[in-house]
């Protein structure tokens, strides 16, 4: 008597799309290979790419061990190549398309800052790392971003430009801040004396710094 093909099996039991309790047999660098049912001798795998949409989880032994029973969903059957894929992550939306529903370019949201770079800082907002550029994150000149932010610090940031693909988001601070030339506007008044400090030297004379964030060009014959 001809035994039935587990592959086929699987494929006519369980279709693509279709959400299933899975057994970790096994976990890899890759990901996770498990059993869906006892009695057809096949194993699936979850790639760690369709373990989660977190990027900064590398390693499938952060998540689940052997012998965890999770929910899965199936991806894909190739019973010609003994291929079958699963994934987890599925069974959650897209951060990224929820960020892009739910926070329009322009609105306002509070995230925590997770890493500093030379040329800014990364915001974590629901899952979904946005970059304030050095030059969004204040009014005045920063060299770092370790001047107006720390790793662990929550702050208010604004949406200025997502791309759900290829998954870029561009945030600011600055923009939420009231713009210091207004206060100057208010408190300096043409022909009064001001002390300033001499930021750098340019062509026709030098930039000088009257406040925070605030700075005018000094010509040579004055």
């Amino acid at each position: 008597q001809t035994m039935p093909n587990p592959w086929r099996q699987i494929q006519d039991y369980y279709p693509e799309g279709v959400v299933v309790d899975a057994t970790v047999k096994n976990v890899t660098d890759f990901g996770l290979f498990v059993s869906i049912d006892d009695t057809i001798d096949v194993d699936g795998l979850i790639h760690v790419s369709d373990l989660t949409w977190d990027p900064k989880v590398k390693n499938p032994r952060e998540l689940y061990k052997k012998g965890d029973v999770i929910k899965a969903k199936v991806l894909a059957i190739d019973p010609e190549n003994e291929k079958f894929s699963l994934g987890v992550k599925q069974l959650q939306p897209d951060p990224w398309h929820q960020i892009a529903i739910e926070h329009p370019v322009g609105s306002t949201i509070r995230g925590k800052v997770t890493s500093l770079t030379d040329f800014g800082a990364f915001v974590d907002i629901g899952g979904v790392d946005g970059l304030v550029h050095i030059s969004d994150l204040s009014w005045h000149r920063v060299k770092t971003a370790s001047e107006v932010v720390n790793v662990g610090d929550e702050v208010d940031v604004v949406i200025l430009k997502l791309r759900p693909q290829p998954r870029k988001l561009s945030i600011g601070i600055y923009a939420l801040q009231r713009e210091p030339g207004f206060d100057v506007a208010e408190t300096l008044a043409v022909g009064s004396i001001v002390p300033g400090k001499v930021t750098k030297p340019s062509q026709p004379g030098a930039c000088v710094e009257v406040a925070p964030g605030i700075e005018g060009l000094v010509h040579l014959p004055e």
